[in-house]
């Protein structure tokens, strides 16, 4: 049927939208915290913190060691 959608309320189907997209943030989140959580509600500040922790960015003892080229450069820039 054409006019499916028009039946359901479109604050409902706002609200669906935006869970969908929270879902997605956290899927994506949770990747890299190497936690998976199964459609369960779950601490986000305890998964902040994880997160924080295994970022590299925010963590430089987890930072990788730059590639060759960018080593070279850095090197160039301190002597």
């Amino acid at each position: 049927m054409v006019g499916e959608n028009f039946n359901k309320p479109i604050r409902k189907m706002k609200a669906k939208a935006n869970k969908d997209k929270m879902l997605r943030a956290q899927k994506s989140k949770t990747k890299q915290t190497g936690d998976i959580i199964h459609g369960k509600a779950f601490n986000r500040s305890k998964l902040k913190k994880k997160w924080t922790l295994t970022n590299p960015a925010k963590n430089p003892s987890q930072r990788p060691l730059p590639s060759p080229r960018r080593m070279k450069m850095l090197w160039k820039s301190t002597n």
